[in-house]
């Protein structure tokens, strides 16, 4: 939503003013490097997805989220 790139702007390794509409990137996402993050929006907000494969290791990010 509107607040995506502000929650997740410290928690990643690169500008994401730079990670236009629809571009995809490999980056760490809260300190879990190689992570897939695409900027997308499936409603019209601005949004990210994380795809998270190394290891095949399930990763959840939502505590990360719930003190924000």
């Amino acid at each position: 939503g509107p607040e995506a790139a502000q929650l997740l702007k410290n928690e990643v390794d690169i500008d994401l003013s730079k990670l236009y509409f629809m571009q995809t990137t490999s980056t760490s996402v809260f300190g879990v490097k190689g992570c897939r993050l695409t900027r997308c929006g499936y409603t019209g907000e601005d949004g990210f997805e994380v795809c998270v494969i190394k290891y095949n290791k399930h990763i959840d990010f939502s505590d990360q989220f719930s003190d924000r």
